[in-house]
């Protein structure tokens, strides 16, 4: 049987757009027939006791809690994982350089691997295939992955000589934004034509949204919007639309940090939490409750159940990349709070001072940027009210545009798999 090994990027506790992405390739793999493992570098559950996303069940196997995948701990397996058919890096930011410097800096913090020198070895020798032959680059495929926070003095030390020859080896490489597409097209000039793939989540299939499905689904995890701002604008969907808000339980800290619980969000949105209208006196209980009682505790759910809860939503309102790729795959418009301006420091949705944040650019590919909503200006009164009348005109030209940039995404990989494991 072909053999595929498959190098998968490592959450920092419990993530579930991450655990969409894996369980895409899982889809495809079913269709190839072909006998897949799933590999990551390291795993959280190696410092942290579960719960944490992920637990050991072998040595050097470890079981992603919320995808249900198992995948074997590449370190000291180099050969054994270059010895398959079929090379697959999957999703995420496998070959960005300061990707290799974070994974780097987790094996030799984390991991204890000797020198920080050494792990940084480690990291290219897996993530850029270093001193490897061309017969070896020559079966590898990379999909979905991104370059989005490299900068241009990248490029121009060892990280540019062995990326530039990385690229001129692949068998196949896809990126999911329109900046790494084109830095790669350059690399493998001239005999490539485009680079640009997709989100690899946007290759799973299953539900779709319902046709009963009501109310606005709420997560707020990875960016400083305010409790108020959110409470305004999920009000004005709301109300716009119909239904009762809800929480969606997106993922947990360390990789998120949930909004669910906060004694502000309560206060400002009490109907998130009651899920109906709330009368003077029930909000002035309510209020007591916040203020005495303790936090709510974040529900834990499978992948599945979560997209199911998507599919119930008539809109989602996040600031969370993947739950808005997951959303629009399914079916389910989502509004999507993002940053404007870089950040000064490390930002989980555009680097370090970058700019490039990968929400805009999702969005721009798929022609939601009404739905796209500005933290320095959020909209207020009208403009909030406007949002609801923009998810009705815009859910249906980008739902076909999220299944077609799906639908190519499954051919292309496919195709490029298919070609290689025939050769």
């Amino acid at each position: 049987m072909v053999r595929v090994n498959v190098l998968c990027a490592p959450p920092n506790g419990r993530n579930p757009g991450m655990a969409s992405v894996d369980l895409a390739f899982e889809a495809v793999a079913g269709r190839l027939g072909a006998d897949v493992t799933y590999w990551r570098l390291w795993d959280q559950s190696e410092w942290c006791d579960p719960p944490g996303g992920s637990s050991e069940v072998g040595e050097g196997v470890v079981r992603d809690e919320t995808s249900g995948l198992t995948y074997r701990l590449a370190r000291g397996h180099l050969e054994e994982f270059l010895q398959a058919d079929a090379l697959v890096y999957w999703g995420d930011f496998h070959h960005m350089a300061v990707y290799l410097d974070q994974t780097a800096d987790v094996l030799h913090r984390r991991m204890s691997v000797g020198s920080r020198e050494e792990a940084s070895a480690i990291a290219a020798d897996f993530l850029m295939l270093r001193g490897q032959p061309r017969e070896v680059l020559s079966r590898a495929v990379t999909f979905g992955t991104t370059l989005a926070f490299n900068t241009a003095l990248d490029y121009s030390g060892r990280y540019g000589v062995e990326f530039t020859r990385l690229l001129e080896g692949l068998h196949g490489a896809w990126f999911r934004d329109g900046y790494s597409a084109r830095v790669a097209e350059l690399a493998r000039t001239p005999r490539a034509a485009s680079c640009l793939g997709s989100d690899a989540a946007f290759v799973l299939e299953g539900v779709t949204q319902s046709s009963a499905a009501s109310g606005v689904g709420v997560f707020i995890g990875r960016s400083p919007v305010s409790p108020e701002t959110v409470a305004k604008v999920g009000k004005a969907l709301t109300e716009g639309l119909g239904g009762v808000p809800q929480w969606i339980p997106w993922g947990t800290a360390p990789a998120m940090w949930p909004m669910w619980g906060r004694k502000r969000l309560r206060v400002a949105w009490p109907e998130l939490e009651r899920g109906a209208p709330l009368s003077r006196r029930d909000r002035a209980r309510h209020l007591r409750e916040v203020v005495r009682g303790p936090g709510l505790k974040e529900e834990v759910l499978p992948a599945h159940e979560l997209f199911r809860r998507i599919a119930e939503c008539r809109v989602i309102l996040t600031d969370t990349y993947h739950l808005a790729v997951n959303a629009w795959r399914i079916g389910t418009p989502a509004v999507l709070f993002f940053d404007r301006r870089a950040s000064r420091g490390w930002n989980v949705n555009s680097g370090a001072g970058v700019g490039r944040d990968k929400r805009h650019d999702l969005y721009s590919q798929l022609d939601a940027l009404p739905l796209l909503v500005d933290l320095d200006a959020p909209p207020v009164g009208s403009a909030a009210r406007d949002l609801g009348e923009a998810v009705k005109e815009l859910r249906d030209p980008v739902t076909a545009r999220a299944a077609a940039i799906g639908e190519r995404a499954r051919g292309l990989l496919t195709d490029s798999l298919e070609s290689l494991i025939s050769i």
